[in-house]
């Protein structure tokens, strides 16, 4: 259910038209298989001179995460600050697969994401093509047969490149530093992008490697 209290203002043919507006999202009764429930409070503004929708306040929650926008929504010249807050991306396997372009019901959308998440950031430019900007913090992430025990770092995020600076993985006693770039094209990595990539390993007992592989690595001595 959606409750809201509206204002609008205008001038002749619905010249500079002007809506501000407080809402409420209320859980529904029953949650169709497939769903998330949400509830939301927010407090917004809407003008159609600029096309501009300006978020005063949007917190909402799901049964395993929470998060908020603050900030400006332009076609041009977006500029939101975001905190997210997920327990468990298991809930929005479906909708990451979606957004990567994954086909439903081909193997890629089949591959299993779980895990905490938190990130606190900014989404600034372009509706169509903006970057995301912050820092992260995983818990427990697993991406098919790869997992980890925590991950986490600041990364930059848009349809030209994929930025993450002082990062740091662990699983076991195993730890790394992460720091790396990947060039892309419209948000996808293609064979003809360059990629930079450093690595650094402590405390790594070979079992860690086999784990983080997924597999069994086997060595020969000649």
């Amino acid at each position: 259910m959606i409750y809201a209290d509206t204002v609008e203002t205008w001038h002749d043919n619905f010249r500079d038209f002007d809506i501000s507006a407080r809402m409420r999202w209320d859980e529904p009764d029953e949650t169709m298989p497939g769903h998330i429930p949400v509830t939301s409070e927010a407090v917004l503004r809407y003008r159609y001179t600029p096309n501009s929708l300006e978020l005063s306040q949007f917190d909402f929650d799901t049964p395993s995460s929470r998060g908020s926008f603050t900030g400006v929504l332009h076609p041009k010249n977006t500029a939101l600050d975001v905190h997210m807050d997920i327990g468990s991306l298991a809930s929005w396997d479906d909708f990451i697969h979606a957004i990567s372009g994954d086909k439903p019901g081909t193997p890629a959308a089949k591959i299993p994401i779980d895990g905490a998440l938190q990130w606190n950031g900014r989404i600034t430019g372009p509706s169509d093509g903006p970057t995301f900007q912050g820092h992260f913090h995983g818990e427990h992430a697993r991406y098919d047969k790869f997992a980890l025990d925590s991950l986490d770092g600041d990364m930059t995020y848009s349809p030209s490149e994929l930025v993450i600076a002082r990062g740091h993985a662990r699983r076991g006693t195993m730890e790394a530093g992460i720091d790396g770039l990947l060039q892309l094209t419209d948000w996808e990595f293609r064979p003809e992008n360059q990629w930079v990539s450093e690595l650094n390993l402590e405390k790594v007992p070979l079992e860690s490697l086999q784990q983080l592989a997924g597999k069994n690595i086997r060595f020969r001595v000649c």
